[in-house]
C-alpha cells in the first residue's frame, strides 16, 4: 500500500507496519506524516476518542520519536498515553486492551538491523492491526487532519503494568523444580523485564546483554543463530537448564537446550502442542506457511486440525480470534498460548517453555531427540539474499517450475505466500520475498541440517540463474 506525494518519500506499509532506514525514509518528517495518518483514520472510524496508547523502544531516536507520534496525535485530537520508559511491544499491546484504547503505536523495527526504525500499529483487541485496518491508515497519509481540540497526553508506567498482568495471568503456578535460565535481551526494551518474570516465577536466572545499545552489540537483535553464539556458549558456561533470547522488541522468542544448542521457535511451538495434548487439551495448531511439517504429524498422530496461514502473525492473530485455538505461531519467532490476547509475546512464551522444561524427566534436547523418534526428524533453516526488485516475477516463476526438491518429486506447489514446494513425505522447500526489507528468504525443511543446507544451495543457483 502506498501513498505517494512528487515533494515527499512514499509511505509504504509492510507485513507488520511501515518500517525504513534512519535519517533516509525514518525521519521525523515521516514519523510525523505516519501519526496524523493514523489520527485520520480513528477519527473517521469514530474511534479516536479512545485514545491511544504509544511505546517505543530502545533503538537510536525511537524514544524522540515515540515523544513526536504522542504530540502528534494529541495535537489531531486523539488522547494519548505514552509509554515513561522504553517498553516491549507486548506491553503496548496489553495497555491498549486493559485501557479500552482504540489503537496503539509502537515506535520500533523489532528484529530488524540497527539502521532500521519503524511503526507497529496494534488494533483495539491487543494484535496485530489487520491488512483492512492497515489499508485505511495508508490512504490517510498526507490527507487533510480534521479538526479538533488538542488532547493531552499522559504518561504511564506500561512496563510495569505489564509485568503484573503477566504475573497475575500465571499467579498460582510453581515450577516442578526451579531452572537454571539464561535470559538474553540482546539489548532491546525487554531487558529487565522478561529476567525479572522468570525470577518471580521462581527460577534461577542470569541475565545478559541488558544494557541500552542502538548498535545492539553488532549483531541483528533476531533470536537466531549467529546472533545468539554469546548466549549458547553462556548457557553451557553456566550450566543452565535452559537459555530464552528475546528480540529487540520483546515480541519473538528463540531458545538455546543446556548443551548449548539453538531450540528454534519451530521446536518450541511443536513441544508446547506437545505438552497440551498429551494433558488432554483439545483445539486446533494454527501456522505460519513457513512453519515446521512436524505440527501436522503431531496433529494427525492426536487428531487435532492444523491451519496454515500467510507469514505475519496478524494471520494466526485472525484465526486466534475465530476460536478453538491451542497453540499457535510463526517461524520467525512469534508464538501464542490461550488465555491471552492474540498477541505474539516472548516473555510469556518463555514462562510457559520454562514451566514446561521443568516438569519433563529428562534435559530438553533429550525430549526433543525422543519425539524426533516418534514424528521423524525435521530441519529447517533459512538464508535471505539481496536481490533486484525488478527480479522478483522472473525468480518466482523459475520457482514455480521446479520439478524435484533433492532428487524427490515435488507434489504439491504451496502459493499461500511465496512459492512453497512441497515433496511427498512433507519435506520442503521455499521462496519468499521479505515484506519489510528488500530481501528473498530460502527456507528449507529436511530430515537433516545437510540436506537443507544442500538445498538452500540449489534454491541459490535456480536465483542466480534466473537473473542471467
Amino acid at each position: 500500500m502506498v501513498r505517494e506525494d512528487a515533494r515527499m518519500t512514499p509511505i509504504r506499509f509492510g507485513t507488520d507496519g511501515w518500517r525504513g532506514i534512519i535519517a533516509d525514509d525514518f525521519t521525523r518528517e515521516n514519523v510525523g506524516r505516519v501519526a496524523r495518518a493514523v489520527a485520520c483514520a480513528l477519527h473517521a472510524l469514530g474511534t479516536a476518542g479512545l485514545g491511544v496508547a504509544v511505546g517505543y523502544d530502545r533503538r537510536f531516536l525511537s524514544d524522540r520519536m515515540g515523544c513526536h507520534v504522542a504530540e502528534t496525535m494529541a495535537a489531531a485530537g486523539v488522547p494519548v498515553t505514552l509509554a515513561s520508559s522504553a517498553v516491549t511491544t507486548p506491553a503496548v499491546s496489553v495497555c491498549v486492551v486493559d485501557g479500552g484504547y482504540a489503537a496503539g503505536v509502537m515506535v520500533t523495527a523489532s528484529h530488524n538491523p540497527s539502521e532500521y526504525n519503524g511503526i507497529k500499529i496494534k488494533s483495539a483487541v491487543g494484535g496485530s492491526a489487520s491488512e483492512e485496518y492497515v489499508a485505511r491508515i495508508a490512504a490517510c497519509v498526507d490527507q487533510p487532519t480534521p479538526q479538533r481540540p488538542a488532547a493531552a497526553v499522559e504518561q504511564a508506567d506500561v512496563a510495569g503494568a505489564y509485568t503484573e498482568r503477566i504475573l497475575a495471568l500465571h499467579a498460582g503456578e510453581s515450577p516442578a523444580r526451579p531452572l537454571r535460565v539464561v535470559v538474553d535481551s540482546m539489548h532491546g526494551s525487554a531487558s529487565g523485564v522478561g529476567g525479572s518474570v522468570l525470577r518471580q516465577m521462581g527460577h534461577d536466572v542470569v541475565e545478559m546483554r541488558t544494557s541500552a545499545n542502538p548498535s545492539f552489540g553488532g549483531v541483528f537483535p533476531e533470536p537466531i543463530p549467529p546472533h545468539i553464539a554469546m548466549l549458547q556458549r553462556s548457557v553451557v558456561a553456566e550450566g543452565a537448564d535452559l537459555g530464552v533470547a528475546l528480540d529487540g522488541d520483546g515480541d519473538r522468542i528463540g531458545a538455546v537446550t543446556a548443551d548449548g544448542e539453538f531450540f528454534s521457535p519451530h521446536r518450541i511451538l511443536c513441544v508446547m502442542a506437545l505438552s497440551s495434548l498429551r494433558s488432554g487439551a483439545s483445539g486446533r495448531v494454527v501456522k505460519t506457511v513457513s512453519t515446521t511439517g512436524m505440527l501436522d504429524r503431531i496433529g494427525e498422530r492426536f487428531g487435532a486440525g492444523v491451519t496454515t496461514t500467510p507469514i505475519g502473525f496478524k494471520h494466526v492473530a485472525r484465526e486466534i480470534a475465530r476460536g478453538d485455538v491451542l497453540v499457535g505461531g510463526e517461524e520467525s519467532g512469534g508464538l501464542w498460548a490461550p488465555g491471552y490476547i492474540p498477541e505474539r509475546d516472548g516473555i510469556r512464551i518463555a514462562v510457559i517453555l520454562a514451566g514446561i522444561v521443568s516438569g519433563l524427566e529428562r534435559p530438553l534436547h533429550e525430549e526433543w531427540a525422543a519425539a524426533a523418534r516418534e514424528f521423524g526428524a525435521w530441519e529447517y533453516l533459512r538464508r535471505d539474499l539481496t536481490v533486484p526488485v525488478d527480479a522478483r516475477p522472473r525468480i518466482e516463476a523459475a520457482a514455480r517450475a521446479v520439478a524435484t526438491v533433492g532428487d524427490t518429486p515435488v507434489t504439491r506447489v504451496d502459493t499461500t505466500d511465496g512459492v512453497k514446494l512441497v515433496r511427498d513425505d512433507g519435506y520442503w522447500l521455499m521462496f519468499r520475498f521479505s515484506g519489510t526489507e528488500p530481501l528473498l528468504r530460502l527456507y528449507a525443511e529436511a530430515p537433516s541440517a545437510a540436506m537443507c543446507a544442500g538445498l538452500l544451495d540449489d534454491a541459490e543457483e535456480l536465483v542466480r540463474s534466473a537473473q542471467r
